[in-house]
């Protein structure tokens, strides 16, 4: 069938006829069955990055080399988003090309799957520091096979009216199995090789049922410029002066979350060093903390995408959401206690949702090209969340050290969140 005015109005897409133009071609346009499997999907792929990351490679590392435990996951975990920083705007690029009557994002999430659920049968025999990060490394490059391929389903299937309510689903998919994982894989951590061969399991298994129920529009008929080494490495500069509201965008995520993760990756020193919580106490209620975040997360995300649809805005909801986390950076000011704590949680959990479901829709909504490259771009965009994130921990140990401490890493942390929220002012192409 031809794309239907309500998935073309977008242009997003679309083949080059040559001239640079969008044309018409054969395509499989959202249905309500793929929303509510986007959550399915990000819900898998999340729930296998909060289990790894945050329970099964901590614990194993805890076995395989206690005294240097701390040490080791720090080096895992960067080169984790070192991986993550340069696969997604390549395995988008990729995708972007890929030309089967699968389409062109359904291989690629289908070789992520199979690669994510290799690495984790390799976590589950691994013995050995080099190992777990090797595998972790591979772990990676198999999920963001599968984040950068769905994350271009919006801008591919989706009109703009309709991007809010499809975002959404991500974003709560994104949470809630964050959450749900690291939860599953404390509950299984006593049997390590289990844990893994299970979310291995759960893994291969909704991605194949993704992809099955919700098949992709055949990209043969799609026109291809020539492969040239020398341009597909070009592209992945896209000038900000060519391209304004691109490079506005991208700086305004980077504010953002460098601001938001430079406090929430020291949620545990902040219990014990500025609380002033034993190591026992902090055990006890870390997980409390993150919980308390989890609800207005998700109400955030859901009440905001689908709104933002009908209201037809986006930066209205990307203000208020920095809004509110400035708020939430301000309360351990003025209540140094887990009390504190744990509103701030609240408030800045409550505001990343906001932000979030609004940031991904205005993100295909400034896209290069109609959206003809969505994938790369979309993955270059992501670097704004992978880079700031990498970056936190250094920033963060570097204000604590201060005599600023940790009230200086609140300010600047709001600070930061505040110019994250004046940069996307100059956008004008999207309300």
């Amino acid at each position: 069938m031809t794309l239907p005015d309500r998935a073309a109005d977008s242009g997003a897409g679309l083949p080059s006829n040559g001239s640079g133009a969008p044309v018409q071609q054969i395509a499989r346009p959202a249905t309500g069955r793929l929303t509510a499997w986007l959550l399915v999907q990000a819900l898998a792929i999340y729930g296998v990055y909060g289990a790894v990351a945050a329970v099964l490679i901590p614990n194993q590392l805890s076995i395989i080399d206690p005294a240097n435990k701390i040490d080791d996951f720090a080096v895992i975990a960067t080169l984790f988003a070192v991986v993550t920083t340069l696969s997604q705007p390549l395995i988008g690029a990729f995708s972007d090309r890929t030309r089967s009557r699968f389409g062109r994002r359904a291989l690629w999430m289908l070789l992520g799957a199979g690669l994510g659920s290799a690495a984790l049968l390799a976590l589950s025999a691994s013995t050995s520091v080099v190992a777990v990060g090797l595998s972790a490394a591979v772990l990676s490059l198999g999920i963001n096979s599968l984040i950068s391929p769905l994350t271009a389903t919006l801008p591919d299937r989706y009109a703009v009216a309709r991007r809010g309510g499809a975002s959404a689903m991500i974003g709560a998919g994104t949470m809630l199995g964050a959450t749900i994982g690291s939860v599953i894989a404390g509950m299984l951590a006593a049997q390590l090789g289990v844990a893994y061969v299970a979310f291995a399991v759960m893994l291969l298994v909704l991605t194949l049922l993704f992809l099955i129920l919700n098949r992709d529009y055949s990209s043969t008929e799609l026109s291809l410029d020539p492969f040239s080494l020398r341009t597909f490495i070009t592209q992945f500069w896209l000038s900000p002066r060519k391209h304004p509201e691109f490079g506005w965008v991208f700086l305004a995520r980077f504010l953002f979350v460098l601001g938001f993760s430079s406090v929430s990756t020291f949620t545990y020193f902040l219990l014990t060093n500025y609380a002033g919580l034993s190591l026992a106490q902090a055990n006890a209620n870390v997980g409390f903390v993150g919980l308390a975040a989890l609800p207005g997360m998700v109400i955030a995300v859901l009440l905001t995408g689908f709104l933002s649809d009908r209201l037809g805005r986006r930066k209205i909801f990307i203000w208020i959401g920095s809004g509110v986390m400035i708020a939430g950076l301000v309360v351990p000011i003025a209540l140094p206690t887990l009390v504190g704590i744990t509103v701030m949680s609240m408030l800045t959990g409550f505001g990343y949702g906001m932000y979030q479901a609004s940031d991904v829709v205005l993100m295909t909504q400034v896209l290069p090209r109609a959206g003809q490259t969505a994938g790369k771009d979309l993955g270059i965009l992501n670097m704004a969340t992978g880079i700031p994130t990498a970056l936190a921990p250094a920033l963060s140990a570097a204000l604590i050290g201060t005599v600023f401490g940790f009230q200086g890493l609140f300010v600047v942390a709001g600070v930061i969140v505040f110019v994250g929220a004046l940069a996307i002012l100059p956008i004008r192409s999207v309300r």
